[in-house]
């Protein structure tokens, strides 16, 4: 089978006579898939994101089981070798081969259920180059770990959704530590929720250590009209903290803490702006630890999305595999009530989200009725048909239930019904063949090797600078009265002592009337008395020193108010040459990257934009060359009306002289005189020119539109090529201050704090 003609914003997911070609678009519609174990959902599943890399589009792929792992095994070269560190050993010995046999086995079979369904080996490079695949194992080091703190940062929503999120994310909390709260009832849920409101209702970020400190000495009095102690006694908040402690103090959660930051934008791109596919690996986890964190996944999703634009164009998918115990009918556990929030909004911000499942329970059909596509495949028994045909009929399919019973149960292995809410009727395929190699779920180590060489980013301890000259040292800051002074906080407690340098804060606005930018940012510098080599530091400082520190001398340039406004002149012109602000810009498109945007927010919003012209670019020459199309198959209908007419006739006419020569003979048999009849040659020759001449126009026309569905293809080949380079013209362009928007705050002697251990100093600040 060869690939569809046009692949650009199409999925091609297999066919039988012909391609299926599922516009991408209808994904923002989101798809569900249910099949039996063996039914070849899990290979349906893979074969959709397979295709959505090839379309650039980014996916967070939730994988309890460990099955989706095998997107990382796309092998362009099909070399035994690649296969060999990756192949399943147990069927190797099953098949009676040897481990290098079993591998060339598993590489030729690839081979050539690629090549039968038109899979090229440049396709399989394609994706390679296109999308960035990563495995992410929270609370474990196997893959790249992620740091959950993320996820109980502040969030930039609006009330509503930050009341959402709360609720969420304090019953995934005590979820993790073994309390089934009920908001209503909770004495746990109420007290929690209470303290994360009073944080994040301020802008203020929670860690663990903080939240569990906050149970025991809340930011509030009262909860309701009773005082604290009367609603949750001390006594039993004490017993809340030793659980969250316990938990904080387990070796075992320092993985939780450690990696990469729970950030949607982290995992949907790369630093320069390449989609990611990312893979989340779940299979270690406990099923209260799996709750916790796709709770805090899908809360994160959610606040994302809605800082989003809102597009036609899919922007982004969500991939749920085997959702068993995250959504069911009846229960409604914290990842419930996201999944749901998206369901029913995440279409207007171009996400889609796909869910599968092998058993029809699973599901909360209600909450499925905003599922535009519908992926069925083998079910195990007649119970499991008939509980799905009630779902469908619930979630609003409309279709007879005798045809949905009759289409199901006749499905065969790697065979689908697909009903999708864009198109007319229900459509049943195969599956084409995966580019992946389907080895079934990972092992830890595997995974280990597969992420070997990515960076983990751990937490390490801050490690001070030693300061080697100690000098002369007093009980009090030695500066005459009239040089302001201020004092670094010290972030190490012990014996501290203070050494003088020179800070300056300013405030610096940008503006830009052609990049839509007026931006002001706050800086400050700490200096030796030369601003060419001072560090960049937060202005953040305190107006007295540490009670019982010691004093250094400080230098004649730190000690007089005509050094300091000398310096203050000198920090100005120091900033005026230094400063820029350096943004990244797509001319063409007119997308500016915004001050303190994050890179990868940027290259999400240019992509975002860059998808929606391509698809309108599409859509316009598909509607032109389907115009033109239409008419020639209208044409090509009714020649092949009258051709068939016309051989029809010629058919009768022939049938007719044998009939006629049939009953010459007799007559003659019997002693008749044959009677003359007209010769119906000349009307049969002039049948068979016109049947002729009919070919050939079908032919012509035939030709003409296999040349349109070329020029259309190479078209629409053309359209991508433009539209894929769009992260390569973006460039990074630096905006100056002028002199006058630079106001100078201060410029003062700073009291660095340095702490004596065993005998050193060592930087504290």
């Amino acid at each position: 089978m060869e690939l569809p003609p046009e692949k650009i914003g199409l999925f091609y997911l297999g066919g039988d006579e012909k391609p299926l070609a599922y516009d991408a678009r209808d994904l923002t519609t989101h798809a569900v898939i249910v099949g039996m174990t063996g039914s070849g959902k899990t290979g349906l599943g893979i074969i959709v994101l397979e295709e959505a890399a090839l379309d650039r589009i980014p996916a967070i792929i939730i994988d309890p089981k460990g099955d989706m792992t095998n997107l990382m095994l796309i092998f362009p070269d099909l070399r035994p070798e690649d296969f060999l560190p990756w192949i399943n050993k147990e069927e190797a010995v099953r098949k009676g081969m040897s481990e290098e046999e079993y591998a060339a086995y598993i590489a030729n079979k690839w081979r050539e259920g690629l090549r039968k369904w038109g899979i090229t080996e440049e396709r399989l490079r394609e994706v390679k180059r296109n999308t960035e695949f990563v495995i992410y194992t929270p609370g474990s080091q196997a893959g790249v770990p992620i740091n959950i703190l993320g996820g109980l940062r502040a969030p930039d929503v609006d009330e509503e959704t930050r009341k959402g999120m709360i609720t969420n994310t304090v019953l995934a909390l005590l979820e993790l530590v073994g309390i089934e709260a009920d908001p209503l009832k909770s004495k746990e849920f109420i007290l929690l929720s209470s303290i994360f409101d009073s944080f994040w209702g301020k802008g203020e970020d929670i860690t663990l250590e903080k939240l569990i400190y906050s149970i025991q000495n809340p930011p509030f009095k009262k909860l309701g009209v009773f005082d604290l102690d009367t609603f949750y006694p001390e006594k039993e908040r004490l017993e809340l903290a030793m659980l969250l402690n316990n938990l904080l103090a387990s070796p075992s959660f320092s993985s939780w803490i450690e990696g990469e930051e729970l950030n949607v934008d982290s995992l949907l791109y790369t630093e320069d702006g390449r989609p990611k596919h990312s893979i989340i690996y779940l299979a270690h986890l406990s099923d209260r630890e799996r709750m916790f964190f796709v709770s805090l996944l899908l809360q994160q999703v959610i606040s994302w999305m809605r800082k989003q634009e809102g597009t036609t164009s899919l922007r982004a998918l969500l991939y749920f595999d085997e959702i068993y115990g995250f959504m069911p009918p009846v229960k409604e556990p914290p990842s419930k009530r996201s999944l749901l929030t998206l369901l029913k909004q995440a279409r207007a911000f171009g996400i889609g989200l796909v869910l599968v499942t092998q058993n029809p329970v699973d599901l909360d059909y209600k909450g499925l009725s905003n599922a535009g596509t519908w992926f069925i495949g083998r079910l195990q028994t007649e119970r499991d048909v008939e509980r799905l045909v009630q779902g469908l009929k619930t979630a609003g399919i409309g279709y007879s239930t005798k045809e949905l019973k009759d289409t199901i149960s006749s499905l065969e292995k790697r065979q689908f019904l697909m009903h999708n809410v864009h198109e007319e009727g229900l459509v049943t395929f195969r599956t084409r063949w995966a580019m992946s190699y389907l080895r079934g779920p990972l092992t830890k180590d595997q995974i280990s090797r597969l992420m070997e060489g990515r960076a983990v980013r751990r937490r390490e301890r801050r490690k001070g600078k030693e300061r080697k000259e100690i000098g002369e040292l007093s009980p009090s800051p030695p500066l005459i009265p009239d040089v302001e002074q201020v004092f670094l906080p010290a972030k190490v407690g012990g014996e501290i002592r203070y050494y003088p340098a020179v800070v300056g804060v300013a405030t610096v606005l940008y503006s830009s009337s052609r990049y839509g930018i007026e931006h002001e940012v706050r800086r400050a510098y700490l200096s030796e008395g030369d601003w060419e080599d001072s560090e960049p530091i937060e202005p953040k400082f305190e107006r007295e020193p540490v009670p019982g520190a010691l004093f250094a001398q400080p230098p004649d340039y730190a000690n007089s108010p005509k050094e300091i406004r000398k310096l203050e002149r000198k920090f100005k012109s120091f900033l005026y040459r230094t400063e820029r602000l350096r943004i990244r810009v797509h001319k063409k498109l007119k997308v500016y990257q915004q001050p303190g945007e994050d890179p990868k927010a940027f290259f999400a919003r240019l992509m975002k934009v860059a998808r929606e012209r391509r698809d309108e670019e599409i859509d316009k020459i598909r509607e032109k060359y389907e115009r033109k199309l239409e008419k020639l198959e209208d044409k090509l209908d009714r020649l092949r009306l009258s051709l068939r007419e016309k051989r029809a006739e010629y058919e009768a006419l022939r049938n007719q002289e044998l009939l006629d020569l049939g009953g010459t003979l007799v007559g003659y048999l019997m002693g008749r005189k044959p009677r003359r009849r007209r010769s119906s040659s000349t009307r049969k020759a002039r049948l068979t020119a016109k049947i002729e001449r009919l070919e050939d126009e079908i032919e012509e026309i035939t030709a003409e539109m296999r040349e349109l569905e070329d020029e259309l293809k190479r078209e629409i080949d053309e359209i991508r090529r433009k539209w894929d380079g769009v992260v390569d013209e973006v460039e990074e362009i630096e905006i100056k201050p002028k002199r006058g928007n630079i106001n100078v705050e201060m410029v003062a002697v700073a009291w660095r704090p340095f702490v004596v251990m065993d005998g050193k100093e060592i930087q504290a600040y």
